[in-house]
């Protein structure tokens, strides 16, 4: 295979549609070198007879081709989803399965030259479950990042008796969603990773969002455990950035105290309850509790031992016998992690329950990062679908000039593929687990993303391509199945094939206030011309609050930290921070959509009622769910996370400068609510 060839069959672009609108030829070298990264393949590869997966959409013709023409095939036969066999015919023209298919995750065997082949079938609906009730009204709720939240109970990061209490309290309100960050496991032991993220999984739940005074077994030991440790809880509690390191050394001896009260007092009905969840979790789940007890071992050894990729050779794969040794000699470990996911599961659980029980109609909405830590248990356990040696990000654009690199490893698609999609099938399907809506960050990232070589800068790089189509009919069968919608990060350069792939699957597109203009980019969007299948946002974790992107308090803070390239950078953003300053007061002024009952000037404002007026512009529009951050009632002027930062800035720390009972316990922040309820209420369509 030629290097030609190799860059088609691992599709990299050789040029790509840059920020100006202008086909960007990739050079050569930088191919090569990304070949070279990513080929983990034999040259001589025997064509196969079949592919190894075959995902076939809703009205497509119900057949599968083999790779090799006019084979003599014999005892064919399909396997459905549940073990149901029926034999099938073969013709010149392919396997036909039959008309009845039921969507699902389906295998087919045959007999070829006395030898035994198979492959993964998959049939997938054409759209994504949307709710019927959204084609009739207009929601809104909120958006939280829940490790901000303050309580007058939690021991310094929100945790899931905090989210239920959010839930009930805004449902109360008329909120009928409540968005999250991810969910996804981070590393236990030191909390040197904060980022959601940047998880280690995103198939398991983070254990810190427990809250282990609620596990029932525990309540007396947690009441004297609380005892022992409240000076540390009410300092951890009391400072205005969540202190990671503390607090995930505090929640660790407390979910040990917690295993061992359950394993003492549990009634034979709780110990059947956790003993059918590990029985019944996949292998994947069993290996990345594995993973968190190995992480453990070795932390605990040396605690510079913070990635999988220093432990000794034999266990960095699973399949050896050293770590097969230490899961036997080490049960009771694994099964705490376990044990730890089980109880997340059932608090987790209970809030969609809380949330959809006191009125909401969709309840929870997740989030799913676009991929994971290199050093988590995801790259230990899929070693042939994650790559280390490449990294993903995003191309040059105007705010960064040399692109972006996240540090996270690349999926390798034809691996993916190998797999049957499975990696994939098992993502979507843990993120779907309670909740009434997913979002996909990057959405994009379904159909291709900018990798490049790892530790080098996105100049380096070039795109690598995903089968889209297939990725999208597994969604929407997940979709389907759980009856969970989503919703699809599409910001900056979203390219046709996106777009129209989301209108085919009924995604809902991601609108952001801060960016939706109109007229030559000139004024605001108006509320009317908002779209209608789309959830929209004044911001997000990635940007300034509302108050602080009026006030241009992330530009300062970049100043401050000479992170600008040049004066004129932070010159040219002030002034579109102007630019937006004008557009906002002619929108709230024009007379379609006038929110106050004189002209208003930029004189006039201030950070709670541009707030105010935002909140109430965007509950007009059209788009058929409206959420709204915490940060911005509490005109919460930091932002959580300052893109181009690093240990420069405390991203994903700082909290909330309110409890939840004092959030609700507001009369102007209430009335804002009840002023966006009856806005919704009221939207024209």
């Amino acid at each position: 295979m030629n290097i030609d060839e190799k860059i088609k069959k691992m599709g990299l672009a050789r040029s790509y549609l840059n920020k100006n609108d202008e086909i960007e030829e990739i050079q050569i070298n930088k191919l090569h070198a990304l070949v070279d990264l990513l080929d983990r393949t034999d040259n001589n590869e025997p064509q196969t007879l079949f592919e190894d997966c075959y995902v076939i959409i809703e009205g497509d013709i119900l057949l599968v081709t083999p790779n090799i023409e006019h084979p003599d095939l014999s005892q064919v036969v399909l396997t459905l989803e549940n073990e149901k066999k029926i034999p099938l015919t073969f013709t010149s023209g392919g396997i036909h399965l039959p008309s009845e298919l039921p969507f699902g995750y389906h295998q087919i065997n045959v007999q070829w030259h006395n030898q035994a082949y198979a492959c993964r079938v998959i049939y997938a609906p054409k759209k994504c479950y949307t709710p019927d009730d959204f084609y009739t009204n207009k929601i809104w709720g909120f958006a939280v990042q829940l490790y901000t939240v303050r309580s007058e109970s939690n021991w310094g990061l929100g945790n899931l008796t905090d989210l239920q209490m959010f839930a009930e309290k805004g449902a109360a309100l008329g909120a009928n969603v409540l968005g999250l960050n991810p969910l996804h496991l981070l590393y236990n032991d030191d909390g040197r990773i904060c980022s959601p993220y940047s998880p280690s999984s995103r198939l398991l739940l983070d254990p810190k969002y427990i809250d282990w005074q609620k596990l029932p077994e525990a309540e007396k030991a947690m009441t004297t455990f609380y005892a022992e440790n409240e000076t540390l809880i009410h300092e951890l509690r009391a400072v205005d950035l969540v202190d990671y390191q503390q607090y995930s050394q505090l929640i660790f001896l407390a979910a040990k105290v917690a295993y061992k009260e359950f394993v003492t007092h549990a009634d034979q009905k709780r110990i059947a309850q956790f003993n059918a969840y590990v029985k019944n979790s996949s292998e994947s789940h069993h290996l990345i509790c594995l993973f968190q007890a190995l992480y453990h071992y070795f932390y605990q050894k040396n605690n510079a031992i913070n990635s999988w990729q220093q432990w000794p050779a034999e266990y960095q794969n699973y399949q050896s016998q050293a770590v097969q040794k230490f899961l036997i000699e080490y049960h009771e470990e694994v099964r705490f992690y376990q044990f730890m996911q089980w109880v997340a599961d059932e608090q987790l659980a209970a809030t969609q329950a809380a949330a959809t029980g006191g009125g909401m109609s969709l309840g929870l909405y997740r989030d799913l990062a676009v991929g994971v830590d290199n050093h988590g248990a995801e790259t230990w356990m899929y070693g042939d679908v994650y790559n280390c040696d490449v990294s993903v990000g995003a191309p040059p654009d105007e705010l960064a000039l040399h692109g972006q690199n996240w540090q996270l490893p690349v999926m390798n698609p034809r691996a993916l593929k190998a797999r049957g999609y499975e990696p994939f099938t098992q993502m979507i399907r843990a993120n779907m687990a309670h909740a009434g809506a997913l979002r996909i960050d990057h959405i994009m990232g379904l159909f291709r993303i900018w990798c490049m070589p790892a530790g080098q800068d996105a100049s380096n790089g070039t795109y690598i391509h995903y089968p889209l189509r297939e990725l999208m009919g597994i969604l929407a069968l997940e979709s389907q199945r759980q009856q969970c919608m989503v919703i699809g990060e599409d910001l900056g350069m979203v390219p046709q094939e996106i777009s129209k792939a989301m209108n085919d699957a009924d995604i809902y597109s991601y609108k952001v206030f801060l960016f939706e203009r109109e007229n030559n980019e000139q004024d605001l969007k108006s509320p009317q011309n908002y779209e209608e299948r789309a959830l929209a946002t004044l911001s997000t974790h990635d940007l300034p609050t509302m108050a602080g992107y009026w006030q241009s308090v992330d530009l300062d803070i970049l100043k401050r930290l000479k992170l600008f390239p040049s004066e004129s950078d932070y010159q040219r953003l002030s002034k579109n921070r102007a630019s937006f300053q004008q557009a906002f007061v002619r929108a709230i002024n024009n007379k379609t959509t006038r929110l106050n009952e004189k002209e208003t000037s930029i004189s006039d404002l201030n950070s709670k009622s541009v707030v105010a007026l935002a909140h109430e512009y965007l509950a007009s529009s059209q788009a058929n769910i409206t959420v709204f951050q915490p940060d911005d009632f509490l005109a919460i002027l930091n932002p959580i996370n300052l893109p181009g930062t690093t240990d420069q800035y405390p991203n994903w720390r700082r909290k909330l400068s309110h409890t939840v009972e004092d959030f609700f316990d507001c009369d102007e922040r209430v009335s804002q609510m009840k002023r966006i309820n009856n806005k919704r209420k009221n939207v024209i369509r």
